[in-house]
């Protein structure tokens, strides 16, 4: 997702040209930009093409390249309060 998911970042025709199979967000926790903006998660939302990674819930996302393609994970950590606190955080703005 382009420039972590301001409201500009990705307008509906860009998204429609890419057909990005994986977006992943790249943006900090509670940031004061308001990112990802959810319009533009929506955006992302209603195209049957795209699964939508994001870090603000699940924390760094780990791509592998394999020859049949990616393979998407998150890194596995340990559950705290601010883990939970984002998961609501992104769940409020979806």
């Amino acid at each position: 997702m382009p420039h972590h998911g301001s409201a500009t970042s990705s307008s509906e025709a860009w998204i429609q040209a890419v057909q990005a199979s994986t977006v992943i967000t790249q943006s900090g926790f509670a940031n004061h930009f308001g990112f990802p903006h959810a319009k533009v998660i929506q955006r992302y939302l209603q195209q049957p093409f795209t699964d939508i990674m994001l870090n603000t819930a699940y924390g760094a996302v780990i791509g592998s390249w394999q020859k049949d393609g990616v393979q998407w994970q998150y890194v596995e950590g340990i559950q705290t309060r601010k883990s939970d606190a984002a998961l609501q955080w992104v769940n409020s703005h979806l």
